[in-house]
């Protein structure tokens, strides 16, 4: 369906707007939160790309809102929500996510 997810990703939410996905190389996104591209917020239909850099991990019970980045080796504490056009570079916990180590 045009999701870009490399084989050694390991993945345990649900995907939806699979074509603005991008998981690499050994990331790992914990579910049973839904990764998603979409967002219905202020009453339109809101669609950006997110990307899980290489090396990632993305703890249980997490949102990454839609135009959010975690980059290579970035770390999302569980229970965290990573805001559009946030850009995760290394530890981030809380809602919203703030940088925390």
């Amino acid at each position: 369906l045009g999701a870009k997810i490399h084989s050694t990703a390991v993945i345990t939410a649900r995907c939806v707007a699979y074509d603005l996905i991008s998981v690499d190389a050994l990331a790992t996104v914990h579910g049973p939160r839904h990764l998603t591209a979409v967002n219905y917020g202020e009453r339109r239909m809101v669609l950006r790309p997110v990307k899980v850099g290489a090396g990632a991990y993305v703890g249980p019970n997490c949102t990454l809102e839609p135009g959010c980045e975690v980059a290579p080796a970035g770390y999302v504490e569980p229970l965290s929500t990573v805001t559009s056009r946030m850009v995760v570079e290394s530890r981030v916990s809380g809602v919203p996510a703030k940088v925390v180590g």
